[in-house]
């Protein structure tokens, strides 16, 4: 929503069934969400802050901040979390972009079967997923509000925290895929 030329505010909501184990259940229900405010500083120049909230998570409110910049018309960098990319495009309706993301969230875990190296169980307790990815891509928009992407890296760090039961499950780096489309109303 802009407020006026130079604010805008917007508001992402995630609701959905957010669990793994035996059964899906009212337990499993959340809403991640991101808040954001942008002030357009100048036409190629622009600051945001908000919050990004997920109820299931150890850090269930966290502050986040960037900046959008372009640089030339056919180049914009954006710094800042979840995202940090450079994207140049090629030509009308065809960009390449690469950069880094934090990709992940907290989900309801009950899984009577699962336990670790020892006596601690898994059962009923939530669970914080996160990876910090680098690649690139390209996206192809195929009108003014549908895009298709194609993203492929690497998953530099992938960490699993039980953070009601203090384990956590570090793994080894993996390559990722991403095909997707988009759209904006």
């Amino acid at each position: 929503m802009a407020l006026d030329g130079d604010w805008m505010v917007s508001l992402t909501v995630s609701p959905g069934f957010y669990s793994a184990g035996s059964s899906p259940g009212m337990d499993g229900f959340n809403a991640p969400g991101l808040l954001l405010g942008t002030r357009k500083i100048s036409p190629t120049f622009s600051l945001a802050v908000g919050l990004r909230f997920d109820a299931f998570s150890d850090n269930s409110v966290l502050p986040i901040a960037g900046f959008r910049w372009q640089p030339a018309p056919e180049w914009t960098v954006s710094v800042g979390a979840p995202r940090t990319e450079a994207v140049y495009k090629v030509r009308e309706g065809i960009e390449v972009f690469g950069g880094g993301s934090f990709q992940g969230g907290g989900f309801a875990f009950d899984d009577p079967q699962l336990r670790s190296s020892g006596t601690i169980s898994l059962r009923d307790t939530y669970v914080d997923y996160r990876e910090i990815r680098v690649g690139g891509g390209l996206r192809w928009n195929l009108g003014k509000a549908v895009a298709l992407e194609l993203e492929g890296g690497w998953v530099v760090d992938r960490r699993v925290d039980y953070y009601e039961r203090s384990l956590e499950v570090k793994t080894d780096g993996a390559s990722f895929w991403h095909l997707g489309v988009t759209t904006r109303f």
